[in-house]
Formats: structure tokens, C-alpha cells, sequence
């Protein structure tokens, strides 16, 4: 964009950055919804997480059972399906190029903050600086060396799995989503379908407002 507007507009123009983990195929999205149940263009929103639970919803409600990690969301956490290039991508670092980076502020000191739900902020440019404030939003200084240490893609690209290529051959081969992961990750979602028998027989308790088996607080 920079090269584009030119050294002459580049003063009205302001870049902003995610801190991304990585970007799944659109069509394993679909994939996985269509198994249960689901069409992707029938749906009016989706959401990946809800506060600290991560679950894909479709509509009003999860696709999977309360406090059950899905399949798809459980391949996303642990890098299973990202698009090749994400796991040499060169904006995962700490110089970023942009004048402002936003993320989830994962690991932060501001405990008290995180009921209502924080984000993180970095300015990168004193222009970036200078837009965040303007914003009249509720700012906190926080420890940068600490939140990075949290956002592990703020350090380096997400590790490539070492069944990444046996889970796409699978696929590849009309094996269906649920079962690719789970050959993929059997320990994880070994885990999972523990939670989903329990839940389905009223001990759901136990898994809600603790600590995932990623290590995410679910509260």
C-alpha cells in the first residue's frame, strides 16, 4: 500500500496489522460445517470464539457441545491447517510494519481488566501513536516483553505440524474432516470426546470457567 499511494499521500495513510496465527482454508471451513450439518452460505454470522471459549458457532449456537474444543477449531489452535506459506510467514516478529499492531492480549498482568475483555495495542510509528489516542478508547499501559512472550507469533511463524502432510492427504483423499484430525491429533481429541460424553451426561461443570487443555483460560 505504501508503494502504491506513494511518498505523497503516505501521511494520510494509516496501516494496521493482526497478530495472526495462521489462516485455514476456506473450504475445509465448509468442509466441516457441511458434516455437521451446516452450509456456510446459509448461515447469517459465524463466530470462532466466544470470550475465552473457543468453539465455532454457527448462528446462535456452537456447533459442538458447551466447552467442547470442535474438531475444527482444535486443528486451527494446534496449526494443522493453515495455508503453507503461514508457517514461513515474515511479519510474525516483533518488527512489524505497520503503524499500529491489535492482537488478543494473552498473558496480561491486567487481571482485573480481563473480565470485560482487553485487546492489545502496539504503536509502531509516533503516527500510530497518535491515532490510538485519538480514539477515546480506555488505554493501559501493559509489558511489552511479557505480551510478546504470550503471542508467540509476535516472536516467530506458528510450527508445522509433523502430520500436517499425512492430515491433507487424507483429506485429499475424501476422508472426512472429523476423522482426519483425529488421526492427526488422536491425544487431543481423545481429550475432547472425554469432555462431550461428560457433558452429555450432566458433568459439564467440571469443564466450565477452568483452564483448556491449550493452556486458555475458559472463564
Amino acid at each position: 500500500m505504501r508503494n502504491y499511494v506513494g511518498q505523497g499521500l503516505e501521511g494520510l495513510l494509516y496501516t494496521v496489522d493482526l497478530i495472526c496465527h495462521g489462516t485455514p482454508s476456506p473450504r475445509l471451513l465448509k468442509m466441516f460445517l457441511r458434516e455437521c450439518g451446516y452450509e456456510l452460505a446459509d448461515l447469517k454470522d459465524i463466530a470462532f470464539r466466544s470470550k475465552g471459549e473457543f468453539q465455532l458457532w454457527g448462528g446462535a449456537e456452537p456447533v459442538d457441545e458447551p466447552g467442547v474444543v470442535d474438531r475444527y477449531l482444535l486443528a486451527f489452535l494446534e496449526g494443522l491447517d493453515y495455508t503453507e506459506n503461514c508457517y514461513s510467514c515474515a511479519y510474525a516478529r516483533r518488527e512489524r510494519v505497520s503503524d499500529l499492531t491489535f492482537g488478543d492480549s494473552w498473558g496480561s498482568e491486567l487481571q482485573d481488566e480481563m473480565k470485560s475483555g482487553i485487546s492489545l495495542a502496539l504503536c509502531q510509528t509516533p503516527k500510530g501513536e497518535e491515532l490510538l489516542y485519538s480514539a477515546n478508547l480506555n488505554l493501559l499501559s501493559v509489558n511489552e516483553e511479557r505480551a510478546a512472550a504470550n503471542n508467540k507469533q509476535l516472536n516467530r511463524p506458528m510450527e508445522r505440524p509433523a502430520t500436517r502432510t499425512s492430515f491433507l492427504k487424507d483429506i485429499a483423499s475424501g476422508m472426512t474432516f472429523d476423522r482426519a484430525v483425529k488421526r492427526a491429533l488422536p491425544n487431543q481429541c481423545r481429550r475432547q470426546d472425554v469432555k462431550r460424553m461428560l457433558v452429555r451426561i450432566g458433568l459439564k461443570k467440571f469443564f466450565w470457567g477452568g483452564v483448556s487443555d491449550n493452556g486458555i483460560s475458559n472463564g
